[in-house]
């Protein structure tokens, strides 16, 4: 009878195929073997690693996508070759129209020996799959996966084929603990359901098992300095206690697996056979009640679409399961408070830019309610073969629909029926809802909406009348109901409803009093998004205004000659647009004592990490007064008045580890230098200025930043202190501030950036979590000439220096991450005024 039944199943489903593979955490390498016999003739086509394209998909270095932090990106690699009865054979990379994801297709006759072997370097990086330090989590990537023979059109569930697979998995390294579908299993047959499964290894997991769970864990369960890496795991511990005591019973036999992973991607994501994978920063940053109640939220959730996923998985398809369960856990904390509000409070701080507006932001699903909570687009484990949401968007979908008592009743009802979700809706309602499904699973798309007009008409006496348009942009037809308010000058508020049946939508409304607001969606339930500026700030007439934004803060204490620098940056800027800002700066410098400058910045070009464009032109003014460290008598003093423009250009994504792209600006100023002893009077002249650093990745996680300066001062100059200098931190380092005063100056610099420690576990007190120690070398030159007469050629003189600097990372209140640089230099070229053997110096942030 079981040998029919297997028949049966056999019949009806693609081949099985055979893995067998040994993982390499130390190399962060597996290597192994696909081997089937293809049923039927045809293309058939293997998902396969994305980076394998000839021309890399443009997202792959897109840090929105793939947040690398602490570790700088690493793409990894996949190496494949072909074998059809044991002959090597051509095998084609290529990307079918209706399949999303890259793969290889081959030709091969039904029943032929087909053996692949692969071998994948795992990437670097804190994402939903790859390696950090000895510790890797793997997914479905790591080894060619059967999709089935290639059509012209997309078959019937094309993403969700079911098949076998036999997985046979081991460690490198004798005795190293491995997970498996559940722990210590090393050999695994799946089928149907279960597209993929997760693994991890490592020399630093363990095993602790709880009533109805078990961690697979790298931290201590309770730390003897909590007050220096807090109780991440007994938190989760205690979560999970309370959270499944509250959900029993479990099913029968049913242990659920938590697997902590270094990978600092999301706090929970659920894996096939009732795994559940958490984050090791799990309550380790902000310890405080407001925050801790989030992660704790965001791991029952987590808990609850776990088990949920066990307990419907006999109802619900493959494809439906992806996201009923998840729906149904967003419902169950529906309560729960966002974040955004609080954060929003802090818009000054230039960080919370990124928290609001970068979907890889840690944590995030913690700390943020909404339907986009978690990106959509992202290649985790779950959307593996698959471009469908998840059930989060689904239930702001529903809720729009039924609203909140109707959606409770229809879950309740849904749990105690036998029916899948969609015929159970069906079955309730008397209506169809395939329309509904159809649009919301077909997959991602880009939508903004905005008040495109307020229109004062005539209304009754004592009465105002306003025609309101509307209007929606978006990627491909959708239909949603929207919700529009709006608000009159004496508070009252009126809401209307648009169906969102086409693209544009103008109604008429009549108010008390004249209209002060006009939002569209003002509880946040739709998906939006826009390539250039903030899409949900036009979605609130009128422009909501300014704000204000603490932009740049740098310190630098020169330790040897006892100097400092300070920079500080505030810009007001609008709040729906990334186009403009007004910036101030206050600084002093090894010249200026104290100083002030104001200018428009005009922002244009492409999106970088959400919160700015790449090029901006800079028009300003600013007035300083120079310190009394020049001159004959050491105490004389001038003020000095700039005019200024320049343009400038921003790639990096990544501040504190640039690996790619640079920035570079172009500076013209015109400053006019009064003296505060009448004997020279004033003087007028002018000032070009170039400079910008490349970034470049190297192996073994380090990185490569060239840098380069050149200026010319043109027209009179009265004093020493006009004129340009080549030496101090930030220029040539090594020598005195005062060195190399000239006309014309050249500076190239390099640094080889690598990592000391790459992840501490210090937090302090919960407000500091130091993240890393780097180090840099550094290694710098430089020419000089002119002076204050003569051909600007004249006294040419040169300078090189090397130099080292550590530099400690930090993350405060789990918001701004900032650098503190301890940095030695010493010249390689002395002259006999070269004062100091060495310079050492402090500062706050990279020096470039």
């Amino acid at each position: 009878m079981v040998s029919l039944f297997l028949f049966f199943i056999m019949a009806r489903v693609d081949p099985v195929y055979t893995v067998n593979a040994k993982v390499s955490t130390s190399r962060r390498v597996v290597e192994g073997t696909v081997t089937f016999i293809p049923r039927h003739a045809g293309q058939h086509f293997f998902w396969s690693y994305p980076n394998q394209f000839s021309i890399k998909p443009p997202y792959l270095n897109d840090i929105n996508r793939y947040r690398i932090y602490p570790i700088m990106f690493d793409p990894g690699k996949m190496e494949i070759s072909l074998f059809l009865d044991n002959k090597k054979a051509p095998l084609r990379w290529h990307k079918v129209r209706w399949i999303p994801r890259a793969g290889f297709s081959f030709f091969a006759r039904a029943g032929a020996k087909v053996k692949i072997i692969f071998r994948t370097k795992l990437p670097r990086r804190y994402g939903p799959l790859g390696c950090v330090e000895s510790a890797c989590i793997l997914g479905a990537p790591w080894y060619p996966q059967y999709h089935g023979v290639i059509d012209d059109h997309p078959p019937p569930g094309a993403s969700q084929r079911a098949f076998f697979h036999r997985v046979s998995l081991s460690t490198a390294k004798k005795k190293q603990p491995l997970f498996l579908g559940r722990a210590g299993v090393s050999t695994l047959t799946v089928f149907g359901s279960e597209l993929f499964f997760p693994a991890a290894a490592g020399d630093h997991f363990q095993t602790s098992c709880q009533k109805g769970f078990c961690l697979f864990h790298t931290s201590s369960l309770k730390s003897p300095f909590r007050f220096l890496t807090g109780e991440r795991l007994f938190e989760v511990v205690r979560t999970c206690k309370k959270t499944i005591k509250r959900l029993a019973p479990l099913p029968a036999n049913f242990t659920m697996w938590l697997i902590e992973t270094p990978l600092r991607e999301e706090l929970t994501m659920t894996l096939p056979r009732g795994a559940l994978l958490f984050s090791d920063r799990s309550f380790h940053l902000l310890p405080l009640e407001y925050f801790l109640k989030f992660h704790r939220q965001s791991l029952a959730r987590g808990i609850r679409e776990t088990i949920l996923s066990h307990n419907l998985a006999h109802k619900e398809t493959p494809a439906s399961g992806r996201w009923v369960s998840e729906m149904i856990s967003t419902f169950f904390a529906r309560y729960a408070k966002s974040v955004r509000g609080l954060l929003e409070t802090f818009e000054w701080i230039p960080q919370i830019d990124l928290v609001l507006k970068n979907p890889r932001m840690e944590f995030r699903s913690s700390f943020f309610q909404g339907p986009d909570d978690k990106d959509s687009l992202r290649h985790d484990y779950r959307r593996w073969n698959n471009t469908q949401p998840m059930g989060n968007r689904l239930f702001y979908k529903l809720h729009d629909l039924f609203g909140e008592k109707e959606l409770g009743e229809i879950i309740a009802g849904y749990l105690k029926s036998p029916l899948s979700f969609k015929k159970y809706l069906q079955k309730r309602t008397g209506l169809d809802f395939s329309w509904f499904f159809s649009q919301w699973l077909m997959g991602d798309y880009l939508v903004d909406y905005s008040v495109a007009r307020v229109k004062r008409i005539r209304a009754k006496k004592g009465f105002y009348g306003y025609r309101i348009t509307i209007v929606r942009k978006s990627s491909r037809p959708i239909t949603e109901p929207v919700i529009i308010k709006i608000t009159d000058s004496g508070d009252r508020e009126v809401q209307a409803t648009w169906l969102g049946k086409g693209t544009r939508h103008t109604f008429d409304v009549t108010l008390k009093s004249p209209v002060a607001k006009v939002h569209v969606d003002p509880d946040g339930d739709l998906s939006e998004n826009s390539t250039t500026d903030d899409p949900l700030y036009n979605n609130v007439w009128p422009s909501p205004g300014w704000r204000f934004i603490f932009s740049g803060f740098v310190v630098l204490f020169n330790v040897t000659e006892m100097l400092n620098k300070f920079y500080m940056d505030a810009d007001l800027l609008p709040r729906n647009s990334l186009r403009r800002r007004l910036n101030i700066l206050t600084y002093r410098d090894e010249i200026i004592e104290g100083g002030f400058a104001l200018a428009h910045l005009q922002y244009f070009g492409p999106v970088v990490n959400n919160s700015r464009l790449a090029y901006r032109w800079d028009l300003g003014t600013g007035f300083g007064k120079t310190r009394a460290i020049m001159g004959p008598d050491n105490n004389q003093r001038a003020s000095k008045y700039t005019v200024f423009t320049a343009f400038n250009y921003n790639g990096r994504e990544d501040f504190m580890l640039p690996t790619k792209k640079g920035w570079a600006n172009l500076l013209a100023s015109a400053n006019t230098y009064t003296s505060d002893h009448t004997v020279e009077g004033s003087s007028t002249n002018f000032e070009l200025l170039t400079e910008g650093s490349r970034y470049f990745a190297l192996p073994l996680g380090m990185s490569f930043a060239a840098h380069m300066k050149a200026a010319a001062k043109l027209g009179p100059v009265h004093d020493e202190v006009e004129l340009l200098r080549l030496s101090g931190p930030g220029k040539l380092q090594g020598y005195e501030v005062d060195h190399f005063p000239g006309r014309l100056m050249g500076i190239g610099a390099l640094e080889v950036r690598h990592i000391i420690y790459p992840s501490s576990d210090l937090t302090l007190f919960g407000a500091v979590n130091l993240t890393r120690l780097s180090g840099a070398f550094y290694l710098g030159g430089g020419v000089i000439s002119g002076g204050m007469d003569g051909p600007y050629t004249d006294n040419f003189r040169w300078g090189a220096s090397v130099g080292y600097g550590i530099r400690i990372h930090g993350k405060w209140f789990g918001v701004y991450e900032g650098v503190v640089n301890l940095q030695v230099s010493w010249p390689l070229k002395k002259y006999p005024e070269t004062r100091e053997p060495f310079i050492f110096f402090i500062s706050l942030e990279p020096l470039f």
